[in-house]
């Protein structure tokens, strides 16, 4: 698996917006998907972040979860466009550490708002999993990962120097 970062592109206000994309696999064996199946032997997590250097800036003024910043991405870095742009957005905004699941697929919308009120949740199921019990994985499906790799496949861009 492959780890990459990329100059994404520039905002209206002229930051540069840069992103890391790590897909990496996890070890086999010992991962209970939110299913509370036993996670594929090719499961992988996806992780990514990024950081934002302001118009007239030599150096990154923030870091990490850059949502916003990618999605005011303007004029994408040569090599992407503004559907490459939006799809790394899309994927960011529902995958993000899909290793590190709290609930199972069988918990209420409001299971993180319960247990932040020290409230148990358990599995609808019958599972006997508590929400927090463990960091359960949602297996990326084929086809976002395929993404992901495309998206890493992209030029890593030619970061203008004109700040």
């Amino acid at each position: 698996m492959t780890e990459t970062t990329h100059y994404i592109g520039r905002t209206a206000e002229g930051s540069r917006v840069f992103a890391h994309i790590d897909l990496r696999p996890l070890q086999a064996g010992t991962w209970q998907t939110v299913e509370h199946t036993p996670a594929p032997a090719d499961a992988v997590e996806f992780a990514a972040s990024g950081f934002i250097i302001a118009r007239h800036r030599r150096n990154a003024d923030s870091a990490g979860q850059v949502l916003d910043a990618l999605a005011d991405v303007t004029a994408p870095a040569q090599g992407w466009t503004a559907a490459d742009v939006a799809s790394l957005l899309a994927i960011w905004r529902r995958w993000h550490l899909n290793s590190m699941k709290a609930g199972c697929a069988h918990m209420p919308a409001d299971a993180r708002e319960r247990w932040d009120r020290r409230e148990r949740v358990e599995c609808a199921a019958g599972s006997g999993y508590t929400f927090g019990a463990a960091w359960l994985v949602e297996p990326l499906p084929a086809d976002v990962a395929a993404e992901v790799r495309r998206l890493q496949s992209l030029p890593f861009g030619n970061v203008p120097t004109d700040y």
